[in-house]
């Protein structure tokens, strides 16, 4: 993890998964930043032409900040469930801060489900 990578588990919503995240370098891509609480919007590549459009020919500098977020709300994408969400209970359990790192191993290893399967890897 370089630098920057120690700054932002921390400041997940669920510490144990910044934890995941850290000792397993799982990536967080697109809406999962969103989720996890790193970004305040997740604009699909396919709307951002348009997004962009609209920001230049209906935003002066006199719009507020909220005005603004009005119009990247609709194009923002509505959150679909990924594998970290549909196993945050597992991941918390898991990967649990007052863990040690043996405790996690054991629990990791214990784990019969799909996602400590994966986990493990």
């Amino acid at each position: 993890m370089g630098l920057g990578g120690a700054y932002f588990p921390p400041r997940i919503k669920h510490s144990a998964y910044g934890v995941y995240l850290s000792l397993t370098g799982e990536k967080v891509r697109g809406i999962d930043l969103v989720r996890c609480g790193l970004a305040t919007h997740f604009v699909p590549q396919e709307r951002l032409p348009g997004l962009l459009t609209t920001l230049k020919h209906e935003v002066s500098a006199d719009d507020s900040t909220y005005e603004v977020w009005q119009i990247v709300d609709q194009s923002a994408e509505i959150a679909i469930k990924d594998k970290a969400e549909e196993n945050i209970d597992e991941i918390n359990q898991i990967f649990d801060l007052n863990h040690s790192h043996q405790t996690l191993y054991a629990k990791l290893q214990q784990s019969d489900t799909q996602f400590g399967s994966y986990a493990r890897k």
